[in-house]
C-alpha cells in the first residue's frame, strides 16, 4: 500500500515539473514572439539590423538599430500594435557621450552611470540613462535625441 502510494505521489510530481517546464517555455516564447516578428519584417524590407533591444517605456515596444541600403543609420522604434517610428542617427543632436556630460552637469548626486541606451517614450526618441547615486537610488533619466533637451527622471530605490 505505501509502495503504490508513493509511486502515485512520484508520478504526480513528474506531472507537475513537466507542466512547470512547459508553462515557463510558453511563456517565453510569447513574451519574444513581437521581437522576432518586427526584426522577420524589417529583413524582408531589407534592413539590415545592427541591434535590437525590447522596453516597457509607456508600452511594449522594440527598439532597432539598423542600416539601409545607402549606409544611412536608424533607430527604429515597433510597438506590439504595429506603429513604427524612426530617426536618422544623423538627425541626434545629443550624441550618446554628451548625455554623460549632461547628466553630470544636471544630476550630481549621480555618482554611478549603469547604462546608457536608447529609448522611445512619449512618442519621442531618447537616451535613457541609469545611474546610481550616493544613497543606492536607482534614477531613470531621458534626454531628448532630437534636441538634447531634459525630459523626465525616474527615482527607484534599490
Amino acid at each position: 500500500m505505501i509502495r503504490k502510494v508513493m509511486i502515485v505521489g512520484i508520478i504526480i510530481m513528474l506531472l507537475i515539473i513537466w507542466q512547470s517546464v512547459s508553462l515557463y517555455f510558453s511563456v517565453v516564447d510569447n513574451k519574444n514572439s513581437p521581437l522576432l516578428a518586427a526584426t522577420r519584417q524589417m529583413e524582408q524590407e531589407g534592413i539590415r539590423i545592427e541591434k535590437v533591444d525590447r522596453f516597457h517605456g509607456d508600452q511594449l515596444y522594440i527598439m532597432t538599430k539598423s542600416q539601409d541600403d545607402e549606409g544611412k543609420e536608424w533607430y527604429i522604434a515597433s510597438t506590439q500594435e504595429g506603429k513604427v517610428d524612426q530617426i536618422a542617427v544623423q538627425e541626434i543632436k545629443l550624441a550618446e557621450e554628451a548625455v554623460i556630460q549632461a547628466v553630470k552637469n544636471q544630476f550630481s548626486e549621480i555618482q554611478e552611470i549603469q547604462r546608457i541606451h536608447p529609448a522611445y517614450s512619449q512618442k519621442e526618441f531618447s537616451w535613457e540613462v541609469i545611474g546610481i547615486d550616493e544613497k543606492n537610488m536607482m534614477h531613470y533619466i531621458y534626454f531628448r535625441m532630437r534636441d538634447g533637451s531634459f525630459q523626465k527622471r525616474y527615482v527607484l530605490s534599490h
